[in-house]
């Protein structure tokens, strides 16, 4: 039977901007924005989740309070019963070994002067996975080929700019699951990528998180990728949850107008099925 491993109750973070803004035909001198405001929900082991919504709508922020990155205004998340402050206090490695999360650019993920090599075993390193250099190297030599990147003494000595966005990228996840996280959160993985390999990362993204169990949150504004990868949907807006649901129940039934708004902006191939977009007025 299937547990709750995180629980994000009454969840906030709010950001002050301090300096001249417009905001409803005034000018103020310092304003507040509620990037998430005020959400619940719960997430079971090895379940993926996708979060979906136009961009500025809070998934991102969400994205990086759940592991930590940044510090919550208000509220918590819970992992297996404990708060993550708890946690981080107790361990602070121990608890970004299992919360991972994989950026939108792969070119920004890296410092630009390590080797892949370097960069795929100094996080074995620094958790004390592995014996020594060589059970070490044998295991990122193991991950890139399991990963698509064959033959994996190809890569090894490569730079970042010597590969490509779709390689990068599955440099990132392959780093990010070395670890073995229990939770990981995948942000717009696949938006800064050719269409013709988007499905190939996609599909190595759902077998690593399958194989290990990994609990996943899936942020991305691509309702087609969105529902082939998650078990449920979230759909955020303005910070806030404004439904939330099994996949195809929320996108072959949308209850809320803001649903319907998105799903209505997807586009067909099929030219007989001509939709009529609905224009925003939520």
């Amino acid at each position: 039977m299937s547990t709750n491993l995180i629980e994000v109750r009454n969840l906030k973070k709010y950001y002050t901007i301090k300096k001249p803004t417009k905001v409803d035909g005034k000018i103020v001198r310092k304003h507040v924005v509620k990037a998430v405001d005020d959400i619940s929900f719960s997430m079971q082991e090895g379940e993926t989740v996708g979060v979906i919504g136009e961009s500025g709508c809070g998934k991102t922020t969400l994205g990086r309070v759940l592991v930590a990155l940044e510090r919550e205004t208000a509220g918590e998340v819970r992992y297996n019963g404990k708060s993550s402050a708890e946690l981080l206090k107790q361990d602070r490695l121990g608890f970004h070994r299992m919360c991972q999360m994989v950026f939108q650019n792969p070119f920004e993920t890296f410092d630009a002067r390590e080797r892949i090599a370097k960069i795929l075993m100094d996080p074995l390193k620094l958790h004390k996975i592995g014996a020594n250099e060589e059970e070490r190297m044998a295991m990122c030599i193991k991950a890139l080929e399991e990963g698509g990147l064959t033959p994996a003494e190809h890569y090894l000595h490569r730079y970042p700019h010597e590969l490509s966005g779709g390689q990068l990228q599955r440099v990132s996840i392959i780093r990010a699951m070395l670890l073995k996280p229990k939770f990981l959160v995948a942000d717009e993985p696949v938006s800064m990528l050719d269409v013709s390999i988007r499905g190939e990362i996609i599909k190595m993204l759902q077998e690593m998180t399958e194989k290990e169990k990994t609990t996943l949150i899936f942020i991305s504004h691509d309702i087609a990728t969105t529902r082939y990868i998650s078990d449920r949907i979230i759909v955020m807006y303005y910070g806030k949850i404004v439904e939330e649901g099994k996949t195809k129940e929320v996108l072959t039934h949308p209850q809320h107008d803001y649903t319907k708004l998105l799903i209505s902006a997807v586009a067909s191939v099929d030219p007989r099925k001509a939709k009529r977009r609905l224009k925003k007025s939520v």
